[in-house]
């Protein structure tokens, strides 16, 4: 079967990953940049199972670890970066899942596209090629 990488920054960080966690037979690279990875900031008080099972910090914690087996997942974030907890807590997550990942922590970088410029570069260069 023939898998895609997704990618995002920012909110797009939070979009590929809600689709790579929620398809993990579709997807085989994940790089997530600075990632935001909550809708509930734009939905008040309102919670149901739509909101649920768009919320990767809420339904990872019920899924089976084993799906991601075959999944290189990045989690791309820096110490000046607005989505910096964010990304700890969802590395935190997958941690305690035993979900192996790469948190990727940059210095003296800021929540923008130079920083993803340089991010993304280096996440495609280590794909692993299959020939």
């Amino acid at each position: 079967m023939h898998r895609i990488a997704v990618a995002g920054c920012s909110f797009g960080g939070y979009h590929c990953t809600n689709f790579a966690f929620k398809n993990p037979d579709l997807v085989a690279h994940l790089f997530s940049m600075s990632g935001a990875f909550s809708i509930k900031s734009f939905l008040k008080s309102h919670y149901d199972d739509n909101v649920y099972f768009n919320e990767p910090m809420d339904f990872m914690n019920h899924v089976e670890s084993w799906k991601f087996n075959h999944m290189n997942i990045v989690l791309g974030t820096s110490d000046g970066d607005i989505c910096r907890e964010d990304n700890l807590n969802m590395s935190r997550l997958l941690a305690k899942k035993g979900i192996n990942h790469w948190y990727d922590e940059k210095r003296w970088a800021s929540h923008d596209w130079p920083l993803w410029k340089i991010m993304f570069s280096e996440y495609v260069r280590k794909i692993p090629l299959h020939i």
